[in-house]
């Protein structure tokens, strides 16, 4: 992140948004070691964790971001046009989704801090009800509860994302993997349940959740970005446009 940041102030001083996200990555990697020295000598209390937790999924959301923003012109998939500004109610969903996806990340690990990450025994419900008795049950049900919640909304973005695919076809694959990636999680999350709670499954979980936070940076910044437009700005050309696209 110190490479990136100081390649950014090298080579993309005049985009400011690409300056100013590696400075925070980069200062959000500080804050990360200093919260990583902290879990450990507080010997792992839960809300530390889950800090750690925000701000190395607020690191790799600058680090997505960047990439999408410094992304070539000329190899690049995506269009070389200009995109349209996204429409209030699509930019909304996509928000909404970003954000409900970094809190149910955030809601499992409070879960598991919490001690009931194993409380239910059972997949989908738990011990044969949705929210047995019992604070620990309640959590966790709480959980996958909130997982369908954020799946249905995963759902709604990327059917709407699909309907731009003529003029934004990015936006459309790009939630597909989104939405492919989401329901890996949750078979995922049932084989955790399956596999006796074994440490190798929850491993696999918080890696393949950090996968869906990267597609749903992605598809943020893809929605209110326009890659190659963006990448013309900070390389400085101001000659005419490649073949294919438009000025």
């Amino acid at each position: 992140m110190v490479a990136v940041a100081a390649m950014a102030w090298v080579s993309r001083r005049s985009n400011r948004r690409v300056l100013s996200i590696s400075l925070i990555g980069l200062v959000l990697v500080i804050m990360a070691g200093i919260l990583g020295g902290v879990t450990v000598l507080t010997e792992l209390v839960w809300w530390v964790v889950l800090f750690h937790l925000g701000i190395a999924e607020g690191v790799l959301a600058c680090l997505t971001i960047v990439v999408l923003m410094t992304w070539r012109a000329s190899p690049s998939p995506f269009p070389r046009e200009p995109a349209d500004r996204p429409s209030d109610g699509f930019a909304a969903l996509v928000l909404t989704s970003a954000i409900g996806v970094f809190a149910l990340i955030l809601s499992g690990s409070y879960m598991v801090g919490y001690g009931a990450g194993s409380a239910c025994g059972s997949w989908p419900l738990c011990s044969g009800g949705l929210i047995p008795d019992g604070a620990a049950y309640a959590i966790h049900m709480g959980h996958r509860i909130f997982a369908a919640a954020v799946g249905l909304l995963l759902v709604a973005t990327t059917l709407s994302a699909w309907s731009r695919r003529s003029r934004r076809p990015e936006l459309g694959w790009c939630s597909l993997l989104l939405l492919a990636v989401f329901t890996i999680q949750i078979i995922v999350g049932a084989m955790i349940v399956w596999s006796g709670f074994s440490s190798q499954m929850r491993a696999i979980h918080l890696s393949i959740a950090t996968l869906v936070w990267i597609a749903t940076v992605s598809l943020a910044t893809l929605t209110f970005y326009s890659v190659g437009r963006m990448q013309l700005k900070s390389d400085g050309i101001t000659g005419p446009p490649a073949p294919g696209l438009k000025a």
